[in-house]
């Protein structure tokens, strides 16, 4: 497995952007995964699961608030703490917030 630095992931999610899906895409299908994985490890059959899903305010926290939609659409209870001010998401990320802010 080859391990890549901070600058050349960005490089990577730049070029999968500009050539395959674009960003809020690519966050979906990112978050949809690791929800999935969350809920196939840890899930309660009873359905008492609980998350706390602490979000930055790049992409990556954006990545997170998919997760968190994902996990309560499957009937976990799921806490979002946003750590900065909600000016400060990426426009995409604001859209994942906006998603669950209902």
């Amino acid at each position: 497995m080859r391990i890549l630095t901070n600058e050349q992931m960005q490089e990577v999610d730049e070029e999968t952007i500009a050539r395959v899906c674009p960003g809020i895409e690519l966050m979906e299908r990112a978050g949809r995964g690791c929800a999935q994985v969350i809920h196939e490890r840890y899930g309660d059959e009873d359905g008492d699961t609980k998350a706390a899903v602490f979000v930055g305010k790049g992409n990556n926290g954006g990545d997170g608030l998919v997760v968190g939609r994902y996990l309560a659409e499957a009937g976990w209870r799921v806490s979002i703490h946003l750590l900065g001010p909600l000016e400060k998401l990426t426009p995409d990320a604001v859209r994942n917030y906006q998603s669950i802010d209902n």
